[in-house]
Parts: structure tokens; sequence; C-alpha cells
């Protein structure tokens, strides 16, 4: 019986060793994980303006032909000329941002270049410093008075309307 015990007690250590080895194995075998991410197909980028909508004349102001906002390529509008004879003059234009491509979109700039500061023309530093006073420009979602901000998202589709004013302030002396 002794003996007996002897070979039970050695086959249970056996075994436990065998396990004890293969469950290290198990636990300590490296791990790989390999594969690759891959985009079917072209992703299309494609966020444009419509052509502007205008002018709209507000009080004597006056577009002279040729002097219209226009759209350049597909991402630029440029040369909004008006002359603004009286307070509360102002031209407006009224167009959309476009997001026809496959990707959503998000505002990482706002940008106006050549606004008053940089247009003005007279002689005199007095009617520069009213000019920079009573002159404005707006940008804003159309129908609201809510500006462009950094952050604002278009997603694949979408449009959003903008209105953009210059005016001359209606609290500017006459």
């Amino acid at each position: 019986m002794r003996e007996r015990t002897k070979t039970i007690f050695i086959l249970v250590l056996v075994v436990g060793i065998v396990s004890m080895t293969i469950a290290y194995a198990q636990l300590t075998q490296r791990l790989n994980i390999t594969g690759a991410g891959k985009v079917l197909g072209k992703s299309n980028w494609n966020v444009h303006f419509t052509d502007p909508v205008g002018p709209h004349r507000e009080g004597y102001a006056i577009v002279e032909e040729g002097n219209e906002l226009r759209r350049v390529g597909t991402t630029t509008l440029e040369n909004l000329v008006a002359t603004l004879r009286a307070p509360g003059d102002s031209v407006s234009y009224t167009f959309d941002v476009k997001n026809d491509g496959e990707l959503n979109a998000k505002i990482s700039s706002v940008f106006f270049s050549n606004v008053v500061d940089a247009n003005y023309n007279g002689a005199s530093a007095v009617d520069e410093a009213l000019v920079k006073q009573y002159i404005y420009y707006s940008l804003y979602y159309t129908g609201t008075t809510t500006t462009p901000a950094i952050g604002d998202k278009l997603a694949v589709g979408a449009s959003r309307s903008l209105t953009l004013t210059i005016g001359y302030k209606s609290t500017a002396p006459e």
C-alpha cells in the first residue's frame, strides 16, 4: 500500500509540474497582433462657396457694375466695393458654403482681408478715423446674429447660408 501511495503521489506531482509548466508557457507567450487599415477608394474633399446672390442695397448705397462681390475659384470671395452715402446705408450678399465631399468639415479659421483699415484711401487722418469708426463689415449665418466660429461643423452633404454685409452705421452723424 505504501508503494501504491508513493506512485500516486509521484503521478500527482508530475501532473502538477506539467500543468504548471503549461500554464506558465501560456501566460508568458508573446502576443502578436498584426493587421493593416485600408481606405477603399479616394476620399473626396469638396467644401466650397456658391456664387453670391446680391447685392441687396439699403438706403442710398451704390454698387457699380463690375464691383460686385464675386467668387474666385471655389474657396475665395473678393471685391466687395460699395459707395455708402448716408448713415444706415448697407450692401449685403448671401451665399452658401456647401460640403459636397465625402468627409465632414470643421471651420479652422475665418479671415477677412482688405477690410476698412486696409482700404482707406483718403488724405485726412481725421477722415480715416471716421471711416474706421462708422463703417462695418459683418458675416452671419443668414437669418441669425450668429457669426461663423472656429469649430463649427459642416456634415457631408450639408450647406449653411451666410450673409456678408458692409454698412454705414446709423449712429454716424450726417
